[in-house]
């Protein structure tokens, strides 16, 4: 029985469920809308895979980054014409501040010369 849970996707006990041709419609979907909107992320993808996922009554979820994977790894199939996108932004990442903003443009102005600037004194 474990062994068609892992051959046949279903979802039991925490095993993941096949990607059904369905969701693959709303990824593909997903990466046709961001030709024309380029700030869409995977983020928005996985919202719109659960959100699709609800209304059928499933109670799996998918992530950006499983979302990502299914496109990378099973649908592009070589689609050059698609853009890549965006990683969903860590909760992590730096903000700066209006200072050390405006202590980076001084200190570029100041060592920047002939219109070459030297990043190692910046």
């Amino acid at each position: 029985w474990i062994t068609g849970c892992f051959l046949f996707g279903i979802l039991h006990g925490g095993y993941v469920v096949n990607w059904t041709p369905e969701e693959d419609n709303v990824v593909i979907e997903f990466v046709k809308s961001c030709m024309s909107n380029p700030e869409l992320t995977w983020q928005n993808c996985s919202d719109d895979v659960n959100q699709y996922l609800a209304t059928m009554g499933f109670s799996h979820r998918r992530s950006a980054e499983a979302c990502s994977e299914r496109w990378i790894r099973h649908l592009k199939n070589g689609k050059s014409c698609f853009p890549l996108l965006r990683k969903p932004r860590s909760s992590r990442r730096y903000q700066w501040t209006e200072d050390k903003n405006d202590q980076l443009v001084e200190s570029v102005k100041r060592n920047t010369n002939d219109e070459r600037t030297d990043w190692e004194a910046v």
